[in-house]
């Protein structure tokens, strides 16, 4: 696995997981779901049949999206680490913004994954 630094969460990967871990140490753990609807949100960001890689780009965006608003974490990762429920309200309008990003960054042909790699080693070296 990798480790990518952004802000104040950590977030391993590989090529089909990711695991979040925030500044008080709640873990995050995503993969990718065998569900028709997951592989239709897939198909429908841009992502054809690589659901790992949406799983991934997803878990990361939480977190970038996040640090460049200058939130100290994501509200979706905090609402799921403390098992809040249902998501809505700031919740919903982040994984609207979340995916929008992706299906823009998948359209471009930006790979997000490697660009947020490059984020969070800059990051990373401003922590140290």
């Amino acid at each position: 696995m990798k480790t990518l630094f952004i802000g104040h969460t950590r977030v391993e990967i590989d090529a089909a997981s990711a695991r979040t871990t925030l500044h008080d140490g709640k873990q995050i753990p995503a993969v990718p779901h065998d569900t028709d609807d997951y592989r239709a949100t897939a198909e429908r960001l841009g992502y054809g049949s690589e659901t790992g890689r949406m799983c991934v780009e997803h878990e990361l965006l939480h977190t970038a999206l996040a640090y460049w608003l200058g939130l100290y974490e994501s509200p979706v990762m905090r609402a799921v680490a403390e098992d809040d429920g249902p998501v809505g309200g700031i919740t919903s309008l982040e994984e609207a913004a979340v995916m929008a990003v992706q299906a823009y960054a998948v359209a471009v042909g930006v790979n997000l994954t490697r660009r947020l790699a490059e984020v969070s080693d800059c990051t990373s070296a401003a922590r140290n």
